[in-house]
């Protein structure tokens, strides 16, 4: 009887060890694949400045919806513009990542 209930009380910290594993890898997960799709969009950006705007867009990536939000504004250099970019899950509370960057604005000289 001593045995099982020492058995029960490892199996029980067992199990919450491993859905606490279980929460941290997705939500690693979750960072990981939100800080690639705001650095793809800040590589969209800079290829094509005239992209910047505020109004958030949906972005698909590993079977997941993100909605990505860019803020613009302008730096001590007319030619460069000061980029924030947001990405949360779609449907999601708060940001999974946050990204600040300058994107030139001048286009190829």
């Amino acid at each position: 009887m001593i045995a099982l209930t020492v058995l029960s009380i490892a199996g029980g910290a067992f199990i919450r060890v491993a859905q606490n594993h279980i929460e941290t890898v997705d939500r690693l997960e979750v960072r990981m694949i939100s800080d690639i799709v705001a650095q793809n969009t800040l590589v969209e950006l800079r290829l094509d400045p005239s992209r910047i705007t505020a109004a958030p867009s949906l972005v698909h990536m590993a079977d997941r919806s993100w909605r990505v939000t860019v803020k613009s504004k302008g730096s001590s250099d007319p030619d460069l513009a000061e980029v924030s970019i947001s990405v949360s899950e779609d449907g999601g509370t708060g940001a999974a990542s946050l990204l600040d960057a300058f994107v030139d604005t001048a286009g190829p000289s």
